[in-house]
């Protein structure tokens, strides 16, 4: 993958839209609450997760050096009050509700019209490209810019404000 920023790690992780029919009964799975903030002009993401454990503060970066199905990623973990800090600043907010699910996990949006996205992350390429979707598992997005988070972040911000 070239040379990786200095204390980025891969992220290596193929993505699939579920339809609607399809998602499974997810009401007896645990989920983890998660809001993202993708911040204006920037690559950052800046992310608050809450489940039954707690709740978590990340700031993260994708360096948009994606080869294959490879990305190089890093995270920052953050105190409350940082993350009230940054959140601060202008950014698209998405909310999802994920759940961990058949050896991966059940991203589905709270924002009407986006698509519910299955994803499993890997150790290796060969791994990912060795890997046989579950049923479920409908046309694959892990290279489609119009399904990155902050994509999805944008369509619906859009869709929440209405005609200009």
């Amino acid at each position: 993958m070239g040379t990786r920023p200095k204390y980025a790690l891969p992220e290596i992780e193929r993505r699939w839209i579920v339809e609607q029919a399809a998602l499974p009964q997810l009401e007896s799975l645990p989920g983890v609450e998660i809001t993202d903030r993708y911040i204006e002009g920037t690559r950052l993401r800046l992310r608050f997760m809450t489940d039954a454990n707690g709740t978590l503060y990340k700031l993260g970066k994708k360096y948009g050096d994606r080869e294959g199905y490879s990305e190089s990623l890093t995270n920052l973990y953050l105190s409350e009050t940082e993350y009230i800090i940054l959140r601060r600043l202008p950014a698209v907010q998405v909310r999802k509700r994920r759940y961990p699910l058949l050896g991966g996990s059940l991203d589905v949006y709270e924002a009407p019209g986006l698509p519910a996205i299955f994803s499993v992350e890997f150790p290796s390429e060969q791994a990912a490209h060795g890997f046989v979707p579950p049923l479920l598992a409908g046309k694959e997005v892990a290279r489609a810019p119009a399904y990155a988070g902050d994509t999805l972040a944008r369509q619906a911000n859009a869709d929440t404000q209405g005609p200009a």
